[in-house]
């Protein structure tokens, strides 16, 4: 496992990318929003309303070429099971809020071989037998309502069934359900 996070550009929390990908990143993973939001009502069509916070759109992909100036972002339920290959979610939100706290709960099928660095960013905690990580953070949502979190597959990862459920001001938003093969 290894992530970086894509709100306000921040650096990642269990790897060190330099802060040029992160600015990149979060830059696409804007403009991909608005790309993505009538798409993603057809995959995820009912939104969520918790303490003030609306979804307008929500979806799971994969983080094509994470290195480029404009990331592709492409949505899918299969994540190969490739180093180095990144993927995550993003959810639109629409708030008169100007911080969201989030809480993401990643649960693998078996535990990886190494969950990366200490969470800088938020707290983060290991659970279930080390296959489920906790992350919560509290952020200012980015350019059209955005907040997001990516990972990418590093060796030893196990192949399966994994979920990650998405809650925002302490309610599930979404759970999004993948296959790394």
């Amino acid at each position: 496992m290894n992530t970086f996070s894509a709100i306000k550009a921040e650096p990642a929390s269990r790897s060190a990318p330099a802060w040029p990908l992160a600015c990149r990143t979060a830059l696409a993973l804007a403009i991909v929003a608005t790309a993505l939001q009538a798409q993603a009502k057809a995959i995820y069509p009912s939104p969520g309303i918790a303490g003030g916070v609306q979804i307008v759109a929500a979806s799971f992909g994969l983080i094509d070429n994470p290195d480029a100036h404009l990331p592709g972002f492409t949505v899918t339920n299969v994540v190969p099971l490739k180093p180095d290959q990144a993927y995550g979610w993003m959810i639109q939100l629409r708030t008169q809020k100007q911080t969201v706290r989030w809480r993401e709960e990643f649960t693998l099928p078996a535990p990886p071989a190494n969950w990366g660095v200490d969470e800088i960013l938020g707290k983060r905690t290991i659970s279930g037998g080390g296959t489920t990580s906790v992350l919560e953070r509290t952020v200012v949502p980015g350019k059209n309502g955005v907040i997001s979190n990516m990972w990418s597959v590093l060796p030893g990862d196990p192949p399966g069934r994994y979920r990650i459920r998405v809650l925002v001001e302490d309610k599930v938003l979404r759970t999004f359900e993948f296959d790394v093969r």
